[in-house]
């Protein structure tokens, strides 16, 4: 225990020491000598106790990892070592081991502070603008600003992660409690280093708050029937009249473009059509439109749906002289002609609504589902897949021709070397697809039980001397799964043939399987507007379990299941086929936990043991 943690936690104000089995020469010759040093240089009693007591932690020489040199989290790591020693934050000898390691670097290899300024490395300008904008909002302690882009993820080409609210208060947390650690308030030094580490846990703290309750105001947004901002609500109309003395050089392209349009046209603004540059800044975008006046009168609508998006402007020309009441009556024809390009951000439970009402009629993908909402609705969230979009609105506008399979980009190999191979196994795959025409599409075996197999079963069909290309080849004319993405370009699909995966369960179409579907969701959400009343189970049959005569020990059919048996014993059964005298189907009844939401799941949580292992073996 140090000196300092005996003043601060016990009061203790004066201390004896009594010196046994030492050497006597040298412990008086020491302790002499101090009493002389002491006395010569007026130092303190407390100060000849700690002298000499206190020291800095070591720096690292090397990382885990790297043959030579030092990560850049270690790099952190020492130059946070030598702020503590610029500083003056040393720690006691006896406890160095441990206070020191805990402070910047615990036993378990757990950065305390160091990990915490590697989290927040490469966000310190993310924090400071939200301290700018939000007063609940910390920024990063000034002592703290130099530990920012040590992780340099564009030189490792890894996308930079975003602070997560869960980690900044863990990290804050751990942070606290180095606060209530007695070397942090061992010297006058640490009482300052105290307040800063104290300001970088507000700091963490009040961000993760901030994050919270963003977290917890787009979830509410997000749960309304409603968009959080309507063109009817939210869209402002603004009417400039036409500058008499000329058109500024800025404004001339977008001049012509709105007198070429007509007065019953509208242009919406483009930076890459209508200016000679694009904007370089926010500001650039204010003036622009602040200070816009052509040639004509205009009416200017705008509207930001929000999120990311910007703000969208249309332009329209007028006739000038118009009364108030024309000019509010043009307002809004003008509004409802240019709703279609305005768009709204439509929240998640309105689009789930539309596509399980869609799933009460028909079975449709969710991209085709997605597709038509947005088709029929003015939302203009961002396409959970982008380029399906793109394919589903060049089909929908009927340009066919555009949309094209990426297997068309590989020609193959520019010689005929193996084309006698593959035409005798493209005979082959076309025996086996038109063997059989009750299969609709369904083959209940494989017919090649491996690539080797089926390169044999070509190559015993074809000539003496036929060259047979290598099982990578092979696999190169197969067609690919998905023919719009990038790797489709490495097949030819020359075969019609895939790697496919065996259903577990082999189901027949029944013309009422909607139905049923459609009167098992009824029930699921009868169970929710009566979630105080009723209880609901779910029953699973499991598979049978055969038995035999009491004593005889009977195999359930399952082969290759190893078990664990004496060397010198041989594992055997009667045959199940034989010697059965009947079976039990063991059933799971499950005890559903309802939600609250139809769209919620049904079968969350976990299955709990309800036997004991002597209950088992009784029963």
């Amino acid at each position: 225990m140090t000196v300092g943690t005996l003043v601060q936690n016990f009061g203790i104000k004066v201390v004896e020491f009594t010196c046994i089995d030492l050497e006597a020469s040298v412990a008086s010759t020491s302790l002499e000598t101090c009493a002389k040093e002491a006395t010569e240089k007026a130092v303190d009693a407390f100060q000849l106790l700690m002298a000499g007591g206190r020291r800095f932690t070591s720096k690292k020489e090397s990382s885990h990892g790297l043959k030579t040199g030092l990560s850049r989290k270690d790099e952190l790591y020492n130059n946070l070592i030598d702020d503590f020693k610029t500083k003056g934050l040393d720690f006691p000898k006896g406890t160095e081991a441990v206070e020191g390691s805990y402070i910047v670097q615990c036993k378990s290899v757990h950065l305390v502070l160091c990990n915490a300024l590697w989290y927040i490395t490469n966000h310190h300008t993310t924090i400071n603008d939200a301290a700018a904008r939000y007063k609940d909002v910390l920024p990063v302690p000034p002592a703290f600003e130099n530990y920012d882009g040590y992780n340099d993820v564009k030189r490792k080409k890894i996308k930079m992660t975003q602070m997560s609210a869960r980690e900044l208060e863990s990290h804050s947390q751990a942070l606290y409690s180095l606060l209530m650690k007695p070397v942090v308030s061992s010297t006058a030094k640490w009482l300052d280093g105290k307040k800063e580490i104290e300001q970088l846990a507000e700091c963490l703290g009040s961000y993760n708050k901030y994050l919270e309750k963003k977290n917890s105001d787009s979830l509410n947004i997000q749960n309304r029937t409603e968009p959080a901002r309507t063109i009817d609500k939210h869209a402002t109309l603004e009417t400039r009249m036409g500058s008499p003395f000329g058109v500024n050089d800025k404004y001339e392209l977008l001049n012509k473009a709105v007198i070429s349009e007509g007065v019953n046209s509208y242009v919406v603004f483009d930076e890459t059509v209508h200016l000679e540059r694009p904007f370089k800044t926010p500001d650039e975008k204010y003036k622009y439109f602040k200070k816009l006046q052509l040639s004509v009168p205009v009416d200017l609508i705008k509207f930001c749906p929000g999120g990311s998006l910007e703000a969208t402007v249309c332009i329209r020309q007028v006739t000038p002289n118009r009364s108030e009441p024309q000019i509010l009556t043009d307002g809004a024809r003008f509004l409802q002609n240019v709703r279609p390009v305005l768009g709204e951000i439509h929240t998640r439970l309105q689009r789930m609504s539309f596509k399980s009402k869609i799933a009460n009629i028909a079975t449709i993908s969710p991209a085709i589902s997605d597709f038509i909402y947005t088709h029929l609705t003015l939302d203009k969230s961002a396409a959970e897949n982008p380029v399906t979009r793109e394919r589903l609105r060049l089909i929908f506008s009927g340009q066919t021709g555009l949309v094209k399979d990426l297997i068309e980009l590989n020609p193959g190999r520019p010689n005929n070397k193996f084309d006698s191979f593959f035409n005798v196994l493209s005979g082959i795959v076309e025996e086996v697809t038109s063997a059989d025409d009750r299969r609709h599409g369904e083959a209940h075996m494989s017919q090649f039980i491996s690539l080797d197999e089926m390169i044999q079963q070509a190559k015993s069909q074809c000539p003496e001397g036929t060259a047979v290309p290598s099982k990578s080849l092979v696999r190169l004319q197969f067609a690919p799964k998905n023919p719009f993405t990038k790797i489709a370009t490495t097949f030819t699909s020359k075969l019609n043939v895939q790697y496919k995966i065996q259903k577990r369960q082999l189901r027949v179409a029944h013309p009422d399987e909607h139905f049923c579907n459609a009167q098992f969701r009824y029930m699921k959400e009868c169970a929710i507007e009566n979630k105080e009343k009723v209880k609901l189970l779910f029953c699973d049959d499991k598979a049978k379990v055969p038995f035999g005569n009491p004593g005889a020990l009977l195999s359930t059919g399952v082969r290759g299941k190893k078990t664990i048996v004496p060397v010198t014993s041989t594992l055997s059964a009667l045959d199940h086929d034989m010697q059965s005298s009947g079976s039990l189907t063991p059933s799971v009844y499950l005890d559903c936990q309802i939600p609250d939401s139809p769209v919620s799941s049904f079968v969350r949580g976990q299955v709990g043991r309800w036997m004991s292992k002597s209950q088992t073996k009784a029963s």
